[in-house]
């Protein structure tokens, strides 16, 4: 970050060297002042009696150039007191990362470096890390141990709500994590330089970027996720649970249980809301990976035998990780369960014909929404066609809905009214659907604080 100083002074009498005011800008022309004194009678001698108060001080503003490990925009509150002498500083006060806070944090990587290479031959030492990862090992460690001795630091710290975070896991194929949640921490290095921080963080929101070759999903974190510091920075404990939402046919799941009925089979390609979960477990630095797919309580179309005889099957491969860990790599990428032939899906829509509805419903969304997006003002107005296969009656029909979502605010904007329906096109309705009028659900919410 940049730092300028206007017209400041620095006074110095018998009684040491003082600061009224002394004010430092950030390049957001935000201000932090210092007052107090540095007492001394020979200059040599040094006692402090410093007071350093900032409002929303941009105290890091860096890119991946400036740090690897970790850079971003840093915004804070400070509340603090520089007491001691030059033998032991001590530093006492209060930190409040601020909203506009969105910080970049890199996990190392430990990558196999190339020593040498001749023609076509590549000689690569496997025991000898990349200079990249050494350097982010030194900047671990700096993390966990001050270069500085001798300071007793102690900081409250407290996070506010709208800060983002990104952590990113994996680098080359794009694993990142963005969070945004609140936390009250106590941080601190000792006169030897030994680094701790302890509090726990809980996630608010949000979501996980995996990527696995070509394909990419978006998992939203669950409120109430935690990161907890029992003492060294860069061994922070994880619950982490984020959720992607796939809308998959569960007959190739449940196929060799089923019987030759035809159209019993045919309602297993309707297709159901999965959830599939990923948890992030243990170290930071080392998470420890592991899924499970659920079907969430729900008024489903189908009926309670195929909701019922799903759910038994996914509690049975819970219980085989290998089996599991199929399923999942078959949602994600394959888009759908993974049968006994695993090039071969039994679900509806995987044809050219289901592709282009699927692809045209996405395609009409947007330009609905585009077209209205600025025509009414003081109104948000969303469009959402969903066209597919639907098997809820045993047989394979088409079906497109138009679902009509439209919203007032009040009040400053404390005060949201929001209308909205469904609408079938084509197909049969869904039991006890109606599309008479716009305002099949009114919600009315009201902010309690501006925030």
């Amino acid at each position: 970050a940049y730092f300028r100083l206007e017209d400041e002074k620095i006074s110095f009498n018998q009684d040491g060297i003082n600061f009224n005011n002394f004010t430092l800008i950030d390049s957001a022309n935000n201000k932090a002042t210092i007052n107090g004194a540095v007492y001394t009678k020979t200059f040599t001698d040094f006692k402090f009696g410093l007071d350093i108060n900032a409002n929303n001080f941009q105290a890091v503003n860096s890119t991946r150039e400036n740090n690897k490990l970790f850079y971003g925009k840093l915004f804070l509150n400070t509340r603090l007191k520089i007491r001691g002498d030059l033998d032991k500083p001590v530093v006492d006060g209060n930190l409040v990362v601020n909203d506009k806070t969105d910080m970049t944090i890199v996990l190392p990587q430990s990558d196999p470096g190339i020593q040498d290479r001749k023609g076509v031959v590549v000689f690569v030492n496997h025991s000898a890390p990349k200079l990249d990862s050494i350097l982010l090992a030194k900047q671990r460690d700096s993390v966990a141990k001050s270069d500085i001795t001798g300071l007793d630091v102690t900081a409250n710290i407290t996070i506010n709500k709208n800060a983002n975070f990104n952590i990113v896991i994996d680098e080359s194929n794009g694993d990142v994590v963005h969070i945004k949640g609140e936390a009250q921490l106590n941080a601190g290095v000792d006169p030897s330089g030994k680094t701790n921080l302890t509090g726990t963080y809980t996630v608010n929101e949000g979501s996980y970027n995996l990527a696995y070759a070509t394909v990419q999903r978006k998992f939203n974190f669950k409120r109430g996720s935690t990161i907890t510091w029992t003492g060294d920075p860069t061994s922070a404990n994880i619950d982490l649970t984020a959720t992607y939402v796939a809308n998959v046919p569960p007959i190739d799941l449940v196929e060799d249980q089923l019987g030759s009925d035809e159209t019993q089979k045919t309602m297993y390609k309707q297709k159901l809301p999965f959830n599939v979960n990923l948890n992030l477990k243990n170290e930071l630095l080392k998470p420890a990976i592991s899924f499970d797919i659920i079907l969430p309580d729900s008024n489903y179309t189908v009926s309670s035998d195929v909701v019922n005889n799903v759910d038994t099957r996914l509690a049975q491969i819970r219980q085989d990780p290998n089996e599991l860990n199929k399923q999942v790599l078959g949602v994600l990428v394959l888009g759908h369960f993974i049968g006994d032939n695993p090039l071969q899906s039994s679900g509806g829509s995987s044809g050219v014909q289901g592709a282009i509805r699927n692809s045209v419903s996405g395609l009409l969304s947007d330009q609905l929404n585009k077209l209205v997006g600025n025509s009414i003002a003081g109104i948000d107005l969303n469009f959402d066609l969903q066209s597919g296969e639907d098997y809820s009656t045993g047989t394979a029909q088409n079906r497109t809905d138009l679902n009509v979502a439209l919203s007032k605010r009040f009040l400053n904007d404390r005060l949201t009214v929001s209308v909205g329906n469904n609408f079938n096109l084509e197909g049969q309705n869904q039991p006890g659907q109606k599309a008479s009028t716009i305002a099949g659900n009114v919600t009315v919410g009201y902010k309690l604080t501006k925030d």
